[in-house]
């Protein structure tokens, strides 16, 4: 990535300290370190997780990678530049205008002990950069290259298909390395249907960008989040995760993580009936079980089971999840999957 000498057209604390509204309570959130390039990030303020997203000062993470900074006290804007990309931020809003091209966080930015806080996401979508977040250690990992090192001269490469007519911002990931090109290929197939939209009709805006959730051995996890947009009050938000071997081509869902014949479904339902203490699973209906091969995501400790919207609850509750921690499970769990063989290294 292109270095800058970074200028801040800021206002010192008085810009901030100026601005509304003014995050409440902001101690009540869990702090999350970041690391660029595996460097430790030391932020004038410590970014934050809040439902669900982690926030970030942009001040400090745009001079951490490379951009420029410049406030607007007239429309309370700022805008990130770097190698000709532009992205601007409004407070009190969630529309984001990225090259010029209205797109919707989801979020607000916030304002947090003075300082504007943004998701880091959507700067480092915006930058072309690419994040890995670590759940047990509340870590977020950002690869200022976006091209990642997967070890054994595998590399995960960053694309990307950009239109203005509909309005498509997409990455996706393709492997390069493999000792095997046919199964290099098929995975690689695989990663561009995730991440492409198989039909344009009636599309107004479509996104598409991706996270390495959990990579160790041959397993590689990654989570895909896209947005349509069709008209309307809001688009769909959707999340996939992909767990692939590496070494077959083989992607895996819940069920071949756990022995056959086994009920790990009746003992993971219970487990989220546990968790779920405001029953927000029983939104429209009491929820009773997960499906045979629910959605879910690897971490080093435990895995993620997630709940797209409106299947058991309203669209603002967002992705529901439940952490199952592995130990939790360990009499269900079939430790001969290759799954679990690459947790257990």
């Amino acid at each position: 990535m292109k270095k800058h000498i970074v200028s801040f057209v800021l206002a010192g604390t008085l810009l901030y300290t100026s601005l509304v509204p003014t995050l409440a309570f902001a101690d009540q959130f869990p702090n999350v370190t970041v690391m660029i390039d595996g460097q430790y990030q030391s932020f004038q303020e410590s970014p934050v997780i809040i439902d669900d997203r982690t926030f970030v000062p942009v001040q400090d993470i745009a001079s951490a990678l490379a951009a420029e900074t410049q406030w607007n006290p007239q429309d309370e804007t700022v805008t990130v530049t770097n190698d000709g990309t532009s992205l601007q931020l409004q407070i009190g809003s969630s529309i984001a205008k990225w090259n010029g091209q209205s797109i919707d966080m989801g979020v607000e930015p916030q304002i947090l002990h003075g300082h504007m806080m943004v998701p880091v996401s959507t700067i480092c979508q915006a930058l072309g950069a690419t994040v890995q977040w670590n759940e047990s250690k509340k870590t977020v990992d950002i690869f200022s290259d976006p091209n990642v090192d997967l070890g054994n001269g595998v590399s995960l490469l960053k694309k990307s298909i950009l239109t203005d007519t509909p309005l498509q911002i997409i990455y996706y990931p393709e492997l390069s390395g493999l000792s095997d090109p046919s199964v290099q290929s098929q995975i690689n197939s695989i990663l561009k249907k995730q991440a492409v939209i198989n039909s344009l009709s009636d599309v107004v805006e479509y996104r598409s960008n991706y996270r390495i959730q959990f990579h160790r051995g041959n397993i590689l996890n990654l989570v895909f989040h896209s947005y349509l947009y069709t008209g309307g009050a809001h688009g769909l938000p959707t999340k996939t995760s992909l767990i692939i071997n590496l070494s077959s081509g083989a992607v895996y869902s819940l069920s071949d993580l756990f022995k056959p014949n086994s009920d790990y479904i009746g003992k993971l339902s219970d487990m989220i009936k546990q968790q779920d203490t405001n029953h927000i699973l029983d939104s429209f209906s009491p929820f009773q079980s997960i499906s045979k091969d629910e959605r879910f995501y690897l971490e080093s400790d435990g895995l993620t089971i997630y709940f797209p919207p409106y299947k058991y609850t309203p669209y603002a509750y967002g992705f529901p999840k439940f952490k199952i921690s592995y130990q939790d499970v360990m009499d269900f769990i079939n430790t001969e999957s290759p799954i679990w063989k690459a947790i257990s290294q």
